[in-house]
């Protein structure tokens, strides 16, 4: 145990109050600080998620009054990851923080396979050095400084972040501490283009300081999805149904960030879009992202981190049954809906929450309200949308007809038909919000006339030559473009290298069959049937049997010899049943027998069955089997 400790300053790193130690203590041999404060001379010096917590606690010196947990969540980066990991690979990054080596760590919580550029040596805000000199009489690693993505320091506006010389992942000070007062400074290396986006770096820097001092409880990965689709939805980038105008949000994010910076911080979009890590945010997640990411798609949706990150409000019980206002719906008006299920909010005219039916359709209105006369539409469903599809597909129907039939009027009829491009019933197209000026010939005529002038070209890199005009085409006109494009080049896999020698492994399979069939007929509680899949699962790999059995064939060969089908296995339950019985020493009758062995009466009628069980009842056979 320690004697002394240094209290660690507000936003410290663990790594910095460690290295005030080894300062303090002057010991000349960086392991000696180690074994003081861990008990172990081979713990590496981790800045950003370090291990072995609990022990650092144990050596502390009597009557202090910090826990692991207050050092984690207030001495170390994990309260920025926290928020955007799953509630059990959260607890696992904590565990091993407390109780583990480090090693993994990083792999735990997504940073290993993350592509966004994290700082390679430790930073420091000029100002916050002073501040820090006046206030405390040496100044200290902050923990915000290390954060990816800061130019500027969040609690001295303008200020830029200075690297050090103090590298984060050295080989040769894996297990050393250096302290910010020994650190020679240096000029400002900026990240490509931050100057030219001082709000950017502004909001990056306020955002990662409230993620870093945040102690709220993750909402989880599907309430970030569905808070970041409410924007989309918003900003006309999604339908009312989830569906992701996935190419025009690509496009977007990147010209408004640029696509160069993007590229320089780790967070480049594909060529396509198709695989873009924003798609994969606002879709049903199924893995964690940095949380630099999240921020950046915060900015771009205009969110902040507290309303990405706020609580979930609770959905509100009310005292009487609400109706479903779906007019083509069979259970139209019938009091289905229980409770106001999201978005409560205060009005002057009360409460105000939205009510959503099973069958897609949910509206707006208030508690206390009527819903046929206050009731506000949010999301019609695909029931209704299924129906006006079918309207417009009907020659006979009009569109006041149409609009009594869907219980809107006929302005919302063109809005859902313009928006489901069903053809019949769209609106006129704006030219304030087409790509150019034009009639759907003038794009017709540009697409072909970049196809004439690239030939050779495929569909991709003909999007890229006219993205305006593809994108126009691709809403208004697809089934023209779907026509007078490319044909798709045939997709090249490449050719899987086997890393199984299966030739090997069939010889060494098909050897051990006859020793397998052996024991399983040797088996009697419980009985097996020898059969493919029995031995398959005997030899350790079941799941071969369907996968990769026409890669075996001499095993199939062997196995195909001994199998057994549902006679053979019947009348080898009766020869095991009649061994039984005849040790007892008691008459045996056929009935006892069929019963005993579990013979199905549709076997117990064939001929082969019925004759061996004669046969085995037989006195003098029971003799036999006595002294078998």
């Amino acid at each position: 145990m320690i004697t002394v400790f240094p209290d660690p300053y507000p936003d410290e790193l663990l790594y910095s109050v460690c290295a005030r130690y080894q300062e303090r203590m002057m010991w000349g041999n960086q392991k000696t600080t180690l074994e003081d404060l861990f008990g172990s001379n081979t713990v590496v010096a981790v800045v950003d998620l370090p291990g072995h917590v609990d022990a650092l606690i144990s050596h502390l010196p009597a009557g202090h009054r910090y826990s692991s947990d207050e050092i984690i969540d207030r001495h170390t980066l994990l309260p920025y990851f926290s928020p955007f990991l799953a509630a059990s690979q959260l607890e696992e990054v904590r565990l091993a923080m407390r109780r583990g080596s480090g090693s993994g760590i990083s792999g735990r919580a997504g940073i290993m396979a993350s592509t966004v550029k994290t700082p390679q040596v430790l930073q420091y805000c000029p100002q916050c050095v002073e501040a820090d000199r006046t206030a405390y009489g040496e100044a200290y690693w902050h923990r915000v400084h290390q954060l990816p993505g800061l130019t500027v320091c969040p609690h001295h506006s303008g200020t830029s972040i200075y690297p050090s010389q103090v590298a984060i992942h050295s080989s040769g000070r894996r297990q050393g501490f250096d302290i910010l007062e020994a650190t020679a400074y240096k000029e400002p290396a900026l990240y490509p283009g931050a100057n030219a986006q001082p709000d950017l770096n502004t909001f990056v820097a306020h955002q990662s300081w409230g993620l870093l001092s945040q102690s709220r409880v993750a909402v989880g990965l599907d309430a970030l999805r569905q808070r970041y689709m409410e924007q989309l939805q918003n900003r006309d980038l999604a339908n009312t149904n989830g569906r992701i105008r996935a190419r025009e949000f690509v496009q977007q994010f990147e010209q408004f960030y640029g696509r160069d910076w993007l590229r320089a911080m780790g967070c480049g979009l594909t060529e396509d879009g198709e695989q873009a890590w924003v798609l994969r945010m606002v879709r049903h997640p199924k893995g964690s992202q940095h949380p630099f990411k999240h921020l950046l798609l915060t900015h771009f949706l205009g969110m902040t981190m507290d309303t990405l990150l706020q609580p979930k409000r609770p959905s509100l019980q009310v005292n009487r049954l609400w109706p479903c206002l779906n007019r083509v719906a069979v259970h139209y008006g019938q009091p289905l809906i229980s409770e106001a299920q999201s978005q409560l909010r205060q009005t002057r005219e009360g409460k105000v929450g939205v009510f959503s039916c099973s069958c897609g359709f949910s509206y707006r209105c208030a508690i206390d309200g009527d819903p046929y006369l206050d009731a506000t539409v949010v999301q019609f469903g695909p029931i209704w949308e299924a129906k006006l599809k079918k309207l417009s597909e009907d020659a006979t129907v009009s569109l006041r007809g149409a609009a009594r039939i869907l219980g809107v009027d006929p302005a919302t009829v063109k809005y859902h038909a313009t928006r489901l491009q069903l053809g019949r019933w769209q609106r006129p197209l704006s030219p304030g919000k087409t790509p150019q000026q034009g009639s759907i010939e003038d794009y017709r005529q540009h697409w072909l006339d970049v196809q004439a002038q690239y030939p050779a070209m495929g569909r991709t890199a003909l999007r890229q030559m006219a993205p305006a005009v593809w994108a126009w085409l691709y809403r208004h006109d697809r089934e023209w473009l779907t026509d007078y494009q490319p044909p798709a080049a045939p997709t090249v896999r490449p050719e899987r290298i086997s890393r199984v020698d299966w030739a090997q492994r069939d010889r060494d399979c098909a050897a051990q069959v006859p020793a397998i069939v052996t024991r399983l007929k040797q088996q009697e509680d419980p009985i097996v049937r020898v059969t493919a899949k029995a031995i398959f699962r005997e030899l350790g790999y079941s799941s071969w049997f369907e996968r990769h059995s026409d890669k075996l064939p001499l095993t199939m060969q062997a196995i195909s010899a001994v199998v057994e089908d549902r006679i053979a296995f019947a009348l080898r339950r009766l020869d095991m049943a009649a061994v039984n019985f005849w040790h007892t020493g008691q008459p045996l009758k056929t009935w006892e027998l069929l019963c005993a062995a579990g013979i199905r009466t549709d076997l117990a009628h064939l001929p082969a069955i019925r004759d061996k069980a004669a046969r085995l009842c037989d006195s003098e056979v029971g003799t036999t089997y006595a002294h078998s």
